[in-house]
């Protein structure tokens, strides 16, 4: 399994069927202990611990607090939530998506690799 130390990401799909994240930019970039990136509006940051066997762990975000159209901080607050919730990840094994999944192991956000 590929680590996610130096990884970069932005959002393909989620489970959140009414917003479609075509519409926004999301992106995720791993450092060994933290998550980071853009989340529609606004940055964020979030302390993090990985396990080579896939378990995640993202303690709760900082932000910026900057205000947007009210599409875009609908979709920031989904992410942000279900970033909240995530416990599990998978890279697929040609190292092109990253898929993170909730307690019940739902697949809940969807990324692909960032150029």
């Amino acid at each position: 399994m590929e680590a996610l130390p130096g990884t970069r990401w932005v959002l393909a799909a989620w489970s959140a069927s009414t917003l479609d994240p075509d519409e926004v930019r999301i992106t995720a970039s791993f450092e060994a202990d933290a998550i980071s990136g853009v989340s529609a509006v606004n940055r964020y940051r979030a302390m993090c611990t990985a396990t080579s066997g896939g378990t995640l762990t993202i303690e709760p975000a900082m932000t910026t607090r900057m205000a947007g159209p009210e599409g875009l901080m609908r979709a920031e607050a989904t992410f942000h939530a279900f970033l909240a919730g995530v416990r599990a990840f998978r890279i697929a094994d040609d190292g092109g998506s990253l898929a993170l999944f909730d307690a019940a192991g739902t697949e809940v956000l969807t990324f692909a690799r960032e150029p």
